[in-house]
Formats: C-alpha cells, sequence, structure tokens
C-alpha cells in the first residue's frame, strides 16, 4: 500500500510490534566548522548499542513519526503499523532498550486512523494521538488514547474526543502530558467564526476518569482559518504550550507564533504570547514546541539564517526564558553548516539546559534530503552548538531528524521514512550518547 510522504511544514507524518537491532548503526560527525566549544564526535562521541525498529517489518509503517520519553521508558509511535496504526513502549536496560508494551486501540476504524501520529508519557501514563479516528463511517473525528501502566503491563483507561466532534480537525494531532493533565491538540478544529483556525483541549484525571477541563482557543485579534493553533502542543507543570505556526504576525501571513496558557481556578487562561522577534513571511514558528520549567524552545522551518543565501528556508528555533511571570526570547539557534534548505526545527526538545533540534529534509553534506539533528547546549546566558547527528548509512528522504527526544544523557533521532533490511519507509529510531561531557 502507498501512501504519499508528507511535507514537515504541512502534514508531520503519521506511522508492529519491536526489535532492537544492534549498530554501528549510527554516528555522528562534529559541527561543521566546529564552533568553539563543541565537541569533535570523532574523539568523544560514541552511539547506543541499540537502535529501536519494528519487529515486523511493514512498508510505509513509518515507525517513529512521533517518539517520547520520560525516565528510562519510551514510547514510539507508528501510525500505519496493524491496519489502525501502533505505539510501543520500551524500557532502557543497562546498554539496551526492551520492549514493555505494544499499544492498540480499543476500538480501531480502520486505516487511516492514524493511531500513534503522536505520542506522550510521563511516569506510568501515556496518551497516543489519533487523529483520523471516525466517529462514524468516513467521518475521521480523531481520538486521543490514555494508556496507564499496572506493574509491567499497559492498559487503555480512556478515549479522550472533543466535545464537538468535527470532521478533519485532526484532534489528536498534538498531545501533551504532565502529571494529571493532558492536552490534546486540533489544528483544524472550526469551532467557531474563525474557521479552522484550531483549538486545543486540556483534559484532567479526578479519580479514575478524565475529563475536559478547558477549551483553548487563539488569543488572536484576528485568527485566520488555517493558523493551525494546536499543531503542537507540550505541557510541564502548570504551563500549557500551544504552536500556531500558520499565524499571520506583523503582516506576515504564515510567520507564526506561540501561546501559554496557565490555570487559574477553575479556568484556563492565556499567560504570555510568543513570536520570534525577527519574524517572517512563512516562517512557520511554532510548528514544533517544547517547554521544561522555565524554558521554553520553539521550531521555525521556515525562519532561516542570517547570511545564508536561502535564508527563508533554512529554519531556527527559539528559546524562551521566564522571569517571573514573563517569558522573553533568549537565543535564536542555527546550525552552523546551514546553508540551503533543511527544514531546521522540525521538532525540538529541551532538558536541563541541553536542546536538540530536529532538521529532517537537511541537505547537507550530500544533498538529497539525508536528514540530521543538532545538540546546542546552554553556558549562562548562550546556547552552543555541541554536536551535529547525522545516521552513518544516509538515504535520500529517510526524515532523519524528523522527530527528536532525550533521555537521561541520551538522544534520540527518528527516521520514519528509512528503508529498513529492504523494507520500504519501514522507519526506526537512531539513539546516540555524547561523550563525557554529554547531559
Amino acid at each position: 500500500m502507498s501512501r504519499a510522504i508528507p511535507s514537515c511544514v504541512l502534514l508531520p507524518i503519521l506511522a508492529t510490534p519491536f526489535a532492537v537491532r544492534g549498530a554501528p548503526y549510527v554516528s555522528c560527525e562534529p559541527a561543521s566548522p566546529v564552533p568553539s566549544n563543541s565537541i569533535v564526535c570523532a574523539a568523544s562521541c560514541s552511539t547506543q548499542a541499540a537502535d529501536l525498529i519494528a519487529p515486523v517489518l511493514g512498508e510505509y509503517d513509518w515507525f517513529g513519526s512521533a517518539v517520547a520519553v520520560s525516565g528510562n521508558v519510551a514510547i514510539v509511535g507508528a501510525p500505519n503499523a496493524s491496519v489502525s496504526g501502533a505505539a510501543y513502549v520500551y524500557a532502557r536496560q543497562g546498554n539496551g532498550w526492551a520492549l514493555q508494551a505494544a499499544l492498540l486501540p480499543s476500538n480501531p476504524t480502520g486505516y487511516f486512523d492514524e493511531f500513534g501520529t503522536s505520542v506522550a508519557i510521563h511516569g506510568n501514563t501515556a496518551v497516543v494521538g489519533a487523529p483520523g479516528r471516525q466517529s462514524r463511517p468516513y467521518v475521521p473525528t480523531g481520538a486521543a488514547y490514555v494508556f496507564e501502566r499496572f506493574g509491567q503491563s499497559w492498559r487503555e483507561v480512556a478515549i479522550l474526543t472533543s466535545p464537538l466532534p468535527l470532521a478533519g480537525a485532526w484532534f489528536g494531532h498534538s498531545v501533551g502530558l504532565h502529571g494529571s493533565t493532558a492536552v490534546v491538540g486540533a489544528p483544524y478544529y472550526y469551532g467557531d467564526s474563525t474557521g479552522a483556525s484550531g483549538a486545543a483541549f486540556v483534559f484532567e484525571r479526578r479519580g479514575d476518569r478524565w475529563v475536559e477541563a478547558a477549551e483553548l482557543s487563539s488569543p488572536s485579534s484576528a485568527p485566520g482559518p488555517y493558523d493551525g493553533f494546536g499543531w503542537d502542543v507540550a505541557i510541564s507543570g502548570p504551563s500549557v504550550v500551544i504552536g500556531a505556526p500558520s499565524e499571520r504576525v506583523a503582516g506576515l501571513d504564515g510567520a507564526g507564533a506561540v501561546y501559554t496558557f496557565e490555570p487559574h481556578g477553575s479556568r484556563w487562561e492565556l499567560q504570555s504570547s510568543l513570536v520570534a522577534s525577527d519574524p517572517v513571511y512563512l516562517g512557520h514558528h511554532g510548528i514544533s514546541v517544547a517547554i521544561d520549567g522555565n524554558s521554553i524552545i520553539a521550531g521555525a522551518v521556515g525562519a532561516g539564517s542570517p547570511g545564508t543565501g536561502a535564508a527563508y528556508t533554512t529554519g531556527a528555533a527559539y528559546v524562551f526564558e521566564r522571569t517571573g511571570q514573563a517569558w522573553n526570547e533568549q537565543s535564536k539557534l542555527v546550525a552552523t553548516d546551514s546553508n540551503g534548505p533543511n527544514t531546521f526545527g522540525c521538532d525540538v526538545e529541551i532538558r536541563g539546559g541541553v536542546a536538540i533540534i530536529g532538521g529532517g529534509w537537511d541537505a547537507l553534506p550530500a544533498g538529497g534530503g539525508l536528514g540530521s539533528a543538532y545538540v546546542f547546549r546552554r553556558q549562562h546566558d548562550d546556547w552552543n552548538e555541541e554536536a551535529k547527528l547525522v545516521p552513518s548509512d544516509p538515504s535520500p528522504s529517510d526524515g532523519f531528524g524528523f522527530r527528536v527526544a532525550i533521555c537521561a544523557g541520551l538522544f534520540l533521532v527518528s527516521a520514519p521514512f528509512q528503508d529498513v533490511l529492504g523494507v520500504l519507509d519501514a522507519g526506526s529510531v537512531h539513539v546516540f550518547e555524547i561523550g563525557p561531557s554529554g547531559n
């Protein structure tokens, strides 16, 4: 079965039970040119002894279309596997990973449910998005499934849906989770007069039930019909972060914006509106978002970098820091070797002063959309590029860097369109460890 590969900018990917593969399958190279304080990977960068692939490889499964980590547990989405999609939970054991569970929806509605398009995990709870799930035949309104761990097994405990199920809203396109609060994005939700500008829904666990706590919509004074509010979401503590990457900003279509919300009593209210200090046309600021305490990072795949010949396509990521109640832009991160299209910022993650930024269609160094991921480390108020991660056996259009995650000093980088053992677009997740100074 053939499915078109969606664009990082226009359609983050959608994606069978488990295997661990040993490897010198991935390697990393130093940033080029190597900035000061950069790790030279040949001397101090190594890979974990295992990469993750599916145990039963299927064409166009797109394993690695979504990746999330909590502690030493990772969850990987494969929305084209097992007909309706699947998600797999792995536990880190020593230098390897072991399958803990294969998660499937209890009520699949057939092809294109896309269960596993988005994943989130925190402690003993996981959420898996299925934006194509049908509420009735041929009406894909979407859903998100909540699973909880009991001992070594995982069980589905709730199915989250929007209060007004709308076809094509993509409810479940993005999910976030922290403690007893989940947030689900529906970037084409059109519940009011603004058209399909998008929405995000907050759910809270109360006893043994998950209930809707809030519906969040764009606070823009002039929301557009395809702003993509809810394209990506993240949550840390009481703060919810929502990207609207196609919003018009400063008269620039598609410049993009990011919003933060926090609860006040029984209400969720806007806390901050974050836009890039240098917005550009089709910058798509907010196509990816992540938060760690008082730090937010937002990808902007069209923002570009100064001094290149294609500044509108190279991509960037913006770091915001909170002081008191105010969020302020701290840094704009760009790849030091970026001189052409690479969708840098396609995905982002930040943990403890370390950030990883994916560029799933990086044309460098050999061209052809090979992909890469970049690691940055904060030193005081500066962020420095520390390493560039690339596959050792690159192939055009693997999507390496499409999704990224950080796990206790390890960096997980997905390649959902990679051919694995001769199986077309089966997908994989590569695991890197950065040498002695790795966090």
